[in-house]
């Protein structure tokens, strides 16, 4: 069994348990560096996977298993995953809420979701096969770090309807607000190039947020981002377009 996939089913477990890594560097009498430089190299003892997984509610057993069953992780939803979704706010929400680290306890509380829905919202989730349900009322995401929704599916549609013309219903004046709209006239190399940087940009994004889910929640705040390039020029200016004479 490689510890590396032991590891990593001991953090899913600690986020489900809502322990963080200073709760982890006080139970191994470690500083929270330690700990932190312990999960990025994947090389943790025995005695120590043991107390790690007593503070997460879990047994060793029950992560060995986990990791001999576990199934590949979804870098994308079926059409008739995204379908369900997009057909219950409720189910969305909590969908979204966990794939971004929060807990199903937080959800409750911050929304006006009831405890028996919660527990039916997340049968549902499971029976679709967006997160697997463990022991203890805990939880694992199925969405790989490189999960995207459907180009053109349902839930990018709703967000082209909805989403999108609710996000820039916005100032963004804010301290933390930006809003940048740059044109220029590039070659297909450039853009090639801008579209790596925006696609590495979107992965800090994810990463950020992943590392954040270890922070408590009031010092969290919902945030989104766009982030699109292509080859565009505006219709107007389009129109002005002289017809060119074949040669």
């Amino acid at each position: 069994m490689q510890r590396a996939g032991l590891i990593n089913s001991l953090k899913q477990a600690l986020k489900a348990a809502n322990k963080t890594y200073a709760d982890v560097a006080h139970a191994l009498n470690l500083s929270e560096a330690s700990v932190k430089r312990l999960f990025h190299r994947k090389d943790m003892s025995l005695s120590r996977l043991e107390a790690v997984a007593q503070l997460a509610g879990v047994s060793l057993t029950e992560l060995i298993d986990q990791v001999k069953s576990a199934a590949p992780l979804l870098s994308e939803l079926t059409q008739e995953q995204e379908t369900e979704l997009i057909g219950d706010p409720k189910l969305l929400l909590m969908a979204y809420m966990l794939a971004n680290g929060s807990n199903p306890e937080d959800v409750v509380s911050r929304f006006r979701i009831e405890p028996e829905e919660r527990d039916s919202i997340l049968r549902r989730l499971r029976d679709i096969g967006i997160i697997e349900l463990l022991p203890l009322g805990r939880f694992r995401m199925r969405t790989a770090r490189n999960f995207r929704w459907r180009p053109e599916g349902p839930v990018q549609t709703l967000f082209l309807e909805y989403i999108q013309r609710d996000f820039f219903n916005d100032r963004f004046d804010g301290d933390d607000s930006v809003l940048y709209f740059l044109g220029g006239i590039l070659s297909p190399a450039s853009r090639r190039q801008l579209a790596i940087s925006v696609r590495r940009l979107a992965i800090e994004i994810d990463e950020m947020s992943r590392r954040d889910a270890q922070l408590p929640r009031e010092e969290r705040q919902a945030s989104g981002a766009v982030l699109a390039l292509r080859e565009w020029e505006f219709e107007a200016f389009a129109k002005l377009r002289r017809e060119q004479t074949p040669e």
